[in-house]
């Protein structure tokens, strides 16, 4: 290669390498320019955070200050009561009114004329045997869901039992139909029993029975019941005047009855007195 030729190739590459350095320094600069502009930028941000970190934690603490309680913002806060325009009124408290009484109910004019029409047409016989019917329920009714336990307790000391006692009216339905029923309503004869030989028939009469359990003198008394009311049923209604108390067949009636409702009422009441 000639000396001219190789002067130019030199000048060529020395321009072209000025040009690279140029070409670097200006990437250089551009580069330090970006990362000032970015730092610049994130401390921008940063104080942007710092700011609203401090004004939401005002806004959190003054929300926290509502929510104090009353002792607490009494202490700092502005006075509520004073704000409500004085102190909160006190409830009283109101009795409630009794209800209004009612009065019993009375029965209908209807079922007691009812009731007084039945009785009115009823004869003789038929009052006798419905009174003595509500009477033997009113026993049944006094010993109604006793224990066997309980049936044998003494009602006082000396006293019978309530298993004494059902013995004690069934052996009497018995002695009635065997012994007294029939002079009664055929001859008008009174059973002739003196007060002291009445006691010694009690006794003798419950002794016989005595080997009876509670649920075996339940069913004697239904069974000797049933004997006595077939027997009077048997006995005509005429003449009327055979079931009047005044004959000694509508005595010897009343007497049962009366009989019956005394011993019911001596069960009731030991029962209600002593829980048995």
């Amino acid at each position: 290669m000639s000396p001219a030729k190789r002067k130019a190739t030199s000048t060529r590459h020395a321009k072209a390498k000025r040009a690279a350095r140029r070409s670097r320094r200006r990437g250089r600069a551009g580069r330090a320019k970006k990362s000032g502009g970015a730092e610049h930028r994130g401390e921008n941000v940063r104080a942007a955070r710092r700011g609203r970190g401090a004004s939401g934690g005002s806004k959190r603490s003054a929300k926290r200050g509502a929510r104090l309680s009353p002792a607490v913002a009494a202490q700092g806060g502005p006075d509520r009561a004073a704000k409500r325009g004085g102190p909160r009124p006190k409830l009283a408290v109101v009795a409630r009114p009794a209800p209004p009484k009612r009065a019993p109910k009375a029965r209908s004019a209807a079922a007691v004329s009812e009731f007084a029409g039945a009785k009115a047409g009823a004869s003789a016989k038929d009052l006798a045997l419905f009174g003595l019917e509500r009477a033997r329920v009113a026993v049944h009714a006094a010993i109604q869901g006793m224990s066997a336990g309980a049936a044998e307790r003494p009602i006082a000391p000396g006293k019978w039992s309530a298993r004494q006692m059902v013995l004690h009216l069934a052996f009497w339905d018995r002695e009635i139909v065997q012994k007294y029923l029939e002079a009664a309503a055929a001859r008008n004869r009174r059973a002739d029993i003196r007060r002291s030989r009445l006691d010694a028939m009690n006794a003798a009469g419950v002794a016989t029975l005595e080997q009876l359990d509670w649920e075996a003198a339940l069913r004697l008394l239904q069974s000797t019941y049933e004997d006595l009311w077939d027997a009077l049923d048997s006995i005509p209604a005429e003449p009327e005047d055979v079931w009047s108390p005044e004959h000694a067949l509508g005595e010897l009636v009343r007497e049962v009855t009366q009989h019956d409702r005394h011993h019911a009422d001596v069960i009731k009441r030991w029962r209600a007195e002593s829980g048995g």
